[in-house]
């Protein structure tokens, strides 16, 4: 935590902070300060998601030095989500009464994450006023900080918005090291880097990336001198190594080959070939690779809706797969998730750009803006074994921000009134999913209480239906929960036992005998079914 606000500080008194106008200054807080407020206004409406009990009960378990990986879904759980855990630490002075089980305590601790937000929003800031001036950073941050998946995790207890937080600061400052040779800006480099290795595993591709991103960029024009390579990437692989012993207290640290974590085959491969080496030390905390082989035995596995599943499966425009990768996935999901006006905004972005697209100079300038977003496309894409949820492509949104910024910018500037139509679009869109933004579709799909036939999973339902439909059925008490029997009357049921057949719960005849006819919060379905539709359903059985 230290390391992550002395990061902090480092930003606020960079020379770019210097060179800002006050105005700017004021305007760049009051966008912030908005939108903090209206992040914890959203997030204290819905319910907690599927996997926050579990990042809250590792990280506990982590601070009271009990690392271990019990459940099935431990696997993604790391120290990085140590701010939530502030209001438990002041239990004494903040829990309620009448609160026995702390949930007031974990609602507040959601507000803290808010800290890998802002260190986005800053550094997404500071990069687009160094490359395009004065004020040219309020459309693009405003477009970024809203869009409907990043404003939805703002205040979320997890790793996805702080590893896409630190992947953009860490080839932020990558870039500036690349002009300038400034080692402090290798040093913050060096920083982030380690944050965003300790907050997700897929997060060790930036090694490879960053290396690739300094060997495809032109010479920089500075006159500093630069460290010698084998001193640059020692102190990173060095600043990483500490914050992992850091981070997982140094627990573990060392142990012999022979006592490698073996719950997946591809470990126990591993192991069967070290064997020579059983006696060598493994110079990391035990549980930090315990975590690598619980997500390969977890691979392995599959999906499925049993207590030793991790996940229930990829599930997709009425497929159903086990596991990834589905090379389509996510640019299947993009298409539904991402607002009409970003779409319409990237294809022009890319038709102003298209007499660059063919130079290889221009490619090679701004190497460090497009890698992260064209290489974690393909990784996601090509790679990822749980493609359960767009949450898992927030690593593309702030490179996809540049290009959606740069034709916002132009079109400000040349067709103001076409921008302000679009902006006005992109607005009455968002707010028709208030509160519930997590469940974010763009019109493509016009009947929302279809959605589940195109989408399921985490980027339309994260487990937070269930308080939804109990808020509906407390106001509608016409409605009710269906059982396994087939019945006439009108049901509410959360969107979860219907978009996958694995969670169907016994409702099938519920989801074969007609659909929906409306939702409550995009997450609660509504039925209303008549005995002649029993009757009919009875008929087709019988064949008559």
């Amino acid at each position: 935590m230290k390391a992550f606000f002395a990061f902090c500080r480092s930003l606020c008194s960079s020379a770019t902070w210097q060179q800002v106008s006050v105005p700017e200054k004021r305007l760049l807080i009051g966008i912030l300060l908005l939108h903090f407020l209206l992040s914890g206004w959203m997030v204290s409406r819905i319910d907690f998601t599927c996997d926050e009990y579990g990042y809250y009960g590792w990280a506990v378990r982590w601070a009271k030095g009990h690392q271990e990986r019990i459940l099935p879904v431990d696997d993604s759980k790391t120290p990085i989500v140590a701010p939530s855990l502030v209001p438990i630490v002041a239990k004494k002075w903040l829990q309620p009464v009448d609160d026995a089980h702390g949930f007031m305590l974990l609602q507040i601790g959601r507000w803290f994450m808010y800290i890998y937000q802002l260190l986005g929003a800053f550094v997404l800031f500071a990069w687009l006023y160094r490359l395009w001036g004065s004020y040219k950073w309020v459309l693009p941050l405003l477009l970024y900080l809203y869009d409907p998946l990043v404003f939805s995790y703002s205040m979320i207890v997890g790793s996805d918005l702080p590893s896409t937080s630190l992947l953009l600061a860490s080839f932020y400052f990558a870039w500036r090291y690349w002009q300038s040779a400034e080692k402090r800006d290798w040093v913050r480099m060096c920083m982030a880097v380690s944050l965003a290795i300790l907050a997700k595993a897929s997060m060790v591709y930036l090694l490879p990336m960053l290396m690739l991103a300094f060997w495809l960029a032109p010479a920089a024009k500075t006159t500093a001198i630069r460290w010698p390579a084998w001193q640059r990437w020692g102190l990173l692989l060095l600043c990483i190594w500490l914050c992992i012993q850091v981070a997982y207290l140094f627990e573990g640290s060392f142990f012999p080959l022979s006592q490698l974590p073996q719950k997946s085959a591809a470990f126990q491969q591993l192991a069967a070939k070290l064997q020579a080496f059983s006696s060598w030390p493994v110079p990391l905390p035990y549980h930090y690779v315990s975590g690598f082989d619980l997500l390969k035995f977890n691979e392995e596995l599959g999906g499925g809706a049993n207590d030793i599943n991790s996940f229930i499966g990829v599930y997709f425009n009425g497929e159903y797969f086990t596991r990834g990768p589905v090379w389509y996935y996510y640019a299947y999901v993009f298409v539904y998730k991402w607002p009409l006006a970003c779409w319409a905004l990237l294809v022009a972005a890319l038709w102003l750009l298209r007499k660059h697209l063919l130079s290889v100079q221009h490619w090679r300038k701004y190497v460090f803006i497009w890698l992260p977003l064209v290489a974690y496309a393909a990784i996601l894409s090509f790679t990822n074994p749980f493609q359960i949820g767009m949450r898992h492509a927030m690593l593309l949104m702030p490179g996809l921000y540049f290009l959606v910024g740069f034709s916002a910018n132009r079109f400000w500037t040349t067709k103001k009134r076409l921008m302000q139509l679009l902006l006005l679009f992109y607005a009455l869109s968002w707010l028709s999913y208030w509160p519930n933004m997590l469940s974010y579709t763009n019109e493509l799909i016009w009947h929302k209480e279809q959605v589940y036939e195109k989408l399921y999973d985490s980027s339309v339902s994260y487990c937070q239906a269930e308080a939804f439909l109990q808020t509906f059925l407390q106001k509608h008490p016409e409605y009710k929960r269906p059982g396994t029997t087939p019945a006439a009357g009108k049901f509410a049921v959360e969107l979860e036992a219907v978009a996958n057949p694995l969670n169907a719960r016994g409702l099938q005849w519920l989801l074969q005998l007609k659909k929906p006819i409306g939702h409550y919060m995009h997450v609660v379905l509504l039925y209303e079914v008549t005995e002649a539709d029993l009757q009919k359903a009875r008929s087709k059985v019988s064949g008559k």
